[in-house]
């Protein structure tokens, strides 16, 4: 999928009607990457306008080179990110992990192209969201998005080794979720995340 240069050009300049043409088109996309980092499509709808805005204001910067919607989306996850740190300084009910243990080493793995096959997506985004708030978006960030430890901790602001028991955290929550769904081919799926 790709974007026209000429509507590109059109929103870089402020016309309304090819942001709107932008918005509608990309919104299908977006909404995908707002959902998998929201407790519930209110929160991913706010997500998705607040990070098409930085999108909006962000053309200009966007190197041509770039294809839109590999930047679009970074732009889209370091927005939900800046959100996320935003409204948990007013969350004082929850606490932050610091865990300092080293993490074990992981025998298994979550294979998510097996996974997709098995479950529907919104299985997927449900289990998912299932999960604390802060293992999933470490989670996401890790597994979706392929940020490395070190970009999590930064983006997050918290420590590599927690950004790591997160996701050992949520990698074994997930096992857990899909060995008690009904639908799971466990004989198949044992033998790829063991």
């Amino acid at each position: 999928m790709s974007i026209d240069d000429d509507i590109l050009r059109k929103c870089k300049s402020g016309d309304r009607r090819a942001q709107q043409t932008l918005y509608e088109v990309c919104f299908p996309f977006f909404m995908k990457v707002c959902r998998l980092y929201s407790r519930d499509d209110q929160e991913a709808m706010s997500y998705l306008n607040a990070g098409f805005f930085k999108i909006l204001k962000g053309l200009k910067k966007k190197k041509t080179h770039i294809p839109y919607f590999q930047w679009a989306r970074r732009v889209l996850v370091n927005c939900i990110i800046d959100e996320y740190r935003k409204n948990k300084r007013y969350k004082k009910s929850e606490t932050q992990v610091e865990c300092y243990l080293q993490v074990e080493n992981q025998n298994s793995y979550f294979d998510s192209n097996l996974a997709d096959l098995i479950f529907e997506a919104e299985d997927i985004v449900e289990m998912i969201r299932k999960l604390p708030e802060t293992t999933s978006k470490v989670f996401i960030l890790f597994a979706v998005d392929e940020f490395d430890y070190r970009e999590i901790a930064e983006k997050l602001k918290i420590k590599e080794v927690t950004a790591r028991w997160h996701v050992s955290k949520a990698r074994k929550e997930l096992i857990k979720m899909m060995d008690m769904e009904p639908s799971f081919k466990k004989k198949q799926i044992h033998e790829s995340i063991r």
